[in-house]
């Protein structure tokens, strides 16, 4: 049960740091979005949030995938309404 836990404390260690590193991945593209969340559970990525164009989407989900770790994406981006 120890090695049970310390392997669950592992995982969301490492889960966190890819969340951090999305979060600067994002920040440092100067991609002006705003909202978006991102749900990471064993290196499986949920990407929330609203973007502007296709293109936006595009390079959002293209940056998620470059992340070391990321095991798979689930798109929840919603285009903004004009």
């Amino acid at each position: 049960m120890l090695q049970t836990l310390q392997e669950r404390r592992n995982r969301t260690a490492v889960d966190r740091e890819l969340a951090r590193r999305l979060h600067h991945a994002v920040e440092q593209a100067k991609l002006n979005v705003r909202g978006l969340a991102f749900y990471i559970h064993d290196g499986s990525i949920a990407v929330y949030g609203s973007v502007r164009t296709e293109t936006l989407r595009e390079a959002v989900l293209s940056l998620v995938a470059d992340q070391p770790g990321t095991r798979r994406i689930t798109d929840h981006l919603q285009l903004a309404a004009a």
